[in-house]
């Protein structure tokens, strides 16, 4: 007699979505039989079965996540930065959309240093339909200059381009002794916190040029690169807390944080079509507990302010 249950827990899309799953949530393959109820003669619970369906599903995540569209949703806010697997760097953007909710584009293998890979990326992103060939973003990026020119052979001027507070703090702290780090720190979340443009130019170019005096050129050098970019949510007039989550890319890192934990026991990656697999799956699965931005209400104030002719 066929049973229903029997059935339904034997069918492979059912088994392929639970042995991903539990992979994804930290189980290892030979420990999957230690923690299934034994039904009938526990078919399919083996250490290669359970690896070859998750292989499967995760297959099929990855395809799902680099095909995917997102309807009419757009996204005015980028995030872009690399996250590691074993030996290589993929470069991941999370688009923010109009509501202040977080969505996980796309990844490329390669470099942020690498300004192809960053270019395909954004090509790819463009093919798709999920962003707009005549610019209206702002992207959030750490700095790197090959991801910098990526975005500017891409768009051009029609996008702006906020660079990370964090990195570039702890940029100049590392040509600083130790001794000048916590003054430097002080007085550089100072200038940041003004709250119009003209008045943080003012405070860091009074920070520049006390670095230059004290004989720190390099560390004056480092500050003065690319200042005009870390001051770009002052230029658009955003303030409180939507600027706090903007200026730098901890949201991006801080879905990696959550992919990793996924991958711990991961413990060698062999080829870059398995790396593509578990950063889909796992992404994915890391996609599904992100709250929406802080201070996401100001989101219309900037739309309207990255529309605005004036820029």
């Amino acid at each position: 007699v066929a049973l229903e249950t029997y059935q339904a827990l034997n069918d492979p899309t059912f088994l392929n979505e639970q042995a991903g799953a539990k992979l994804l949530a930290g189980l290892s393959t030979r420990n999957v039989p230690k923690v299934l109820e034994k039904l009938l003669d526990g078919r399919g619970i083996g250490r290669q079965t359970i690896s070859n369906r998750a292989v499967k599903e995760m297959s099929k995540q990855l395809e799902t996540f680099k095909s995917r569209t997102f309807g009419r949703l757009e996204f005015p806010v980028i995030f872009i930065d690399g996250v590691g697997l074993g030996d290589n760097l993929f470069v991941t953007a999370i688009g923010v959309d109009r509501t202040g909710a977080k969505h996980v584009l796309d990844f490329e293998l390669g470099s942020t240093e690498n300004s192809g890979t960053c270019k395909r990326l954004l090509s790819n992103l463009i093919e798709r339909g999920v962003l707009d060939a005549d610019g209206g973003h702002l992207f959030a990026i750490d700095g790197g200059k090959a991801l910098r020119k990526a975005i500017a052979d891409t768009f051009g001027n029609t996008v702006q381009v906020q660079r990370c507070v964090q990195h570039k703090k702890r940029n100049v702290e590392d040509k600083l002794p130790d001794y000048k780090r916590q003054n430097f720190c002080q007085r550089f979340s100072a200038a940041y916190s003004k709250k119009t443009l003209r008045g943080a130019e003012a405070a860091f170019r009074t920070l520049m040029r006390d670095l230059e005096r004290d004989g720190y050129k390099a560390a004056a050098k480092s500050l003065l690169e690319g200042n005009s970019e870390l001051l770009t949510l002052h230029r658009l007039k955003i303030e409180g807390t939507l600027k706090k989550s903007l200026c730098t890319t901890n949201i991006i890192e801080s879905l990696f944080s959550n992919a990793r934990y996924q991958l711990r026991n991961v413990k060698r990656w062999r080829k870059e079509e398995q790396m593509e697999r578990w950063l889909a799956a796992s992404l994915l699965k890391a996609e599904q507990s992100l709250r929406r931005v802080p201070g996401y209400t100001q989101m219309p104030k900037l739309i309207a302010a990255l529309k605005s002719p004036k820029l």
